[in-house]
């Protein structure tokens, strides 16, 4: 197994601007930061903005969850989505897309 340079690491200089909570559409928030991975890899200007864009009905593990809410979010990397589930209070099912590697 290849160790990452991202397996562990820190983040330093985080800035966070907006706020998602109390989600409701069109509720956005945007974080910097520099990522410094365990191996000395380091990405100075590190992002991700996320966006509430509405609710979905999520099955994940078995289980129907109502009314999550879809938090789509660009970063430096690629792309996330998450699904939150009030009802558990817990994202529920996740999407990662990365730049290179899908």
């Amino acid at each position: 197994m290849r160790s990452s340079p991202w397996g562990t690491g820190q983040i330093t200089n985080l800035e966070r601007y907006g706020q998602l909570w109390p989600f409701m559409m069109g509720s956005k928030v945007e974080y910097s930061f520099v990522c410094n991975g365990l191996k000395g890899k380091t990405t100075p200007r590190a992002f991700r903005r996320c966006e509430v864009s509405g609710t979905e009905l999520i099955t994940a593990s078995g289980n129907a969850y109502c009314a999550t809410y879809r938090i789509d979010c660009e970063e430096h990397s690629g792309t996330r989505t998450f699904y939150y589930a009030p009802e558990g209070q817990m994202t529920v099912y996740a999407e990662r897309n990365h730049k290179r590697r899908g």
